[in-house]
């Protein structure tokens, strides 16, 4: 029987660990939640049961329906998806709706009033729906009592996201500090590059070898860059890596700016809501830095696969947008065989990015609940997982963890 150890996935769940060349948050403001429209004189008044998923309607007024209904659903950009003749007056929304914003009519399919018989009728005015993500959200509590609010978050999302569903809003109005890995909306692009710059003569050529070099030169040139465009030899492999990883995101069809620490960073802002920083960019950078250069070098070579990796992370977005920790878990951890050839390397990795830092998170999230803190508490939903991840280490502490929906 092999011996099996539970390892992190590479490389995609950079998007998830850290907000290393992250763009400062784009404002969402006005991506604020579709209401009900003042209904069409003699259509049905539609209401929604949101709690049963459930539409509901008033017969046609001074009318009485013949034929029964017809319900249409429909996307924005005005594709019918559901059309359905219901007897009725209730229809039980489809359960895989995705998440999106819809669009619900209901007409009647012949009415008759006092005089006349209609053949034909008019449609309610849409009433808007939307399918919220259903993101995992933890209210945690203290043996003593205190409570907190600890969000997974995505570091890079879309447009459609937004609005993000009203339980994790209330959880975060309701909160007086905003807790995140730190805050990069002023993160000197400059300051960072010159991190990951060589110094005192060493080159990238000289750390990864001629042929690796040439892969990456290839790999630039079919995007049209020349090595002199990006001073290709002067930056450490990891930094490459992670380049690469951040060219997967965007061939994902994700963006930064609409990633979930950006926008509760403006959020506290526009709301002079304090922003407590976790960590720091420059424990991060160091934490990169700190790589071996083994490491460093596995971590270029698994990024070249940029469409691959793309659609790793559409899986990834997906599977954190529904939301069960089941599923995430898995998703997340790969079981590794102990005699593997590069095990030592990927513990390395999974130590870095995950063990230590849980423990510091874990500190911090614990002294704010002591120090009687209401705190809206942001990391990477990767961190929340695993025997070393945020929830058990505070389990194991005696904290009441609960899942919020």
């Amino acid at each position: 029987m092999k011996n099996l150890k539970k390892l992190l996935v590479l490389p995609v769940l950079l998007l998830l660990f850290s907000l290393i060349l992250v763009s400062c948050g784009q404002d969402t403001s006005d991506k604020t939640e579709q209401s009900q429209i003042t209904l069409a004189l003699n259509a049905p008044t539609i209401t929604l049961n949101a709690d049963t998923k459930t539409v509901s309607w008033s017969a046609v007024t001074n009318a009485k329906a013949t034929d029964g209904y017809n319900i249409k659903i429909t996307t924005e950009s005005d594709v019918t998806i559901v059309t359905a003749n219901v007897s009725g007056l209730m229809y039980t929304l489809p359960s895989d709706l995705t998440m999106g914003n819809y669009q619900i009519s209901v007409r009647a399919n012949g009415y008759e009033t006092n005089t006349h018989i209609y053949t034909t009728s008019v449609y309610s005015t849409d009433y808007a729906y939307r399918v919220y993500a259903s993101p995992l959200l933890w209210l945690v509590t203290s043996p003593q009592g205190q409570t907190m609010y600890m969000f997974g978050s995505i570091h890079a999302a879309d447009a459609a996201l937004y609005p993000l569903p009203p339980y994790l809003m209330d959880a975060f109005n309701s909160s007086d500090y905003l807790a995140v890995e730190f805050n990069n909306s002023d993160i000197d692009s400059e300051w960072f590059d010159n991190q990951f710059r060589y110094t005192g003569g060493k080159t990238l050529i000289g750390d990864i070898g001629q042929e690796l070099y040439d892969e990456l030169v290839t790999f630039f040139a079919a995007f049209g860059i020349k090595p002199s465009d990006i001073d290709l030899n002067s930056y450490k492999p990891v930094y490459w890596s992670m380049a690469l990883g951040q060219l997967s995101t965007m061939f994902s069809g994700l963006d930064y700016d609409y990633g979930l620490d950006s926008f509760f960073i403006e959020e506290a802002l526009k709301l002079n809501m304090p922003i407590l920083d976790i960590e720091s960019a420059q424990s991060q950078v160091d934490m990169f830095l700190g790589f071996s250069m083994a490491l460093q070098i596995m971590l270029l070579e698994s990024s070249f696969d940029i469409i691959g990796d793309a659609a790793a992370v559409e899986v990834l977005y997906d599977v954190w947008k529904r939301g069960n920790e089941d599923e995430f878990d898995a998703f997340l951890f790969v079981e590794v065989d102990e005699n593997y050839e590069f095990l030592s390397l990927l513990e390395e990795y999974h130590n870095a990015m995950s063990t230590v830092r849980n423990i510091i998170m874990f500190e911090a999230a614990k002294g704010y609940m002591e120090a009687g803190m209401q705190v809206f508490y942001v990391v990477g939903a990767a961190h929340m997982f695993g025997e070393d991840g945020l929830i058990e280490l505070l389990r194991q502490d005696g904290f009441t963890v609960e899942i919020v929906s």
